[in-house]
């Protein structure tokens, strides 16, 4: 199986049981990006351009939920400072464009402090739909585009 393969069967393993059982957390654990370093010889910047391009395509095509979505984007934020020592650098330092962008997507719609407004609707679906659109700008390991292409389904089954 590819490096992608690896990393993408167990995205959509985490995605079919919070499918299943909502009231369980199928998050992404740190050790397990490190193990998917490991075992596919990929950085930990190459880890989370795969995860965010998973999550854009995902979220834009509808096949991810946001409460889903916004938690693997959370747990990807603490993978890729992992490596970061404490107090010493920038939040973006170890994030990749896409991967920081997708976060803050994400972040956005996580709250509002107007009850007539969708945050989801209103501020993540727009930013997410942006970066799939210019997603080749942003990307920093493009092979982690595999399998998002328009004609391809937004990702593996």
């Amino acid at each position: 199986m590819s490096a992608l393969g690896i990393i993408h069967t167990h995205l959509e393993w985490l995605r079919s049981g919070d499918a299943s059982d909502p009231e369980h957390s199928y998050s992404l654990q740190l050790h397990v990006a490190e193990e998917w370093m490991q075992a596919t010889g990929l950085s930990r910047r190459q880890i989370c351009d795969v995860v965010a391009a998973w999550l854009a395509f995902g979220f834009d095509s509808g096949r991810l939920t946001f409460g889903f979505a916004d938690m693997i984007a959370n747990n990807l934020h603490w993978v890729a400072q992992a490596e970061a020592s404490g107090g010493t650098s920038n939040l973006t330092d170890f994030h990749t464009q896409l991967s920081w962008a997708v976060y803050l997507a994400f972040d956005a719609g996580e709250f509002t402090f107007d009850p007539e407004f969708d945050p989801v609707e209103g501020n993540t679906r727009p930013q997410i739909s942006d970066i799939v659109g210019r997603i080749d700008e942003l990307i920093e390991y493009p092979p982690a585009l595999t399998g998002f292409r328009a004609a391809e389904p937004a990702a593996t089954s």
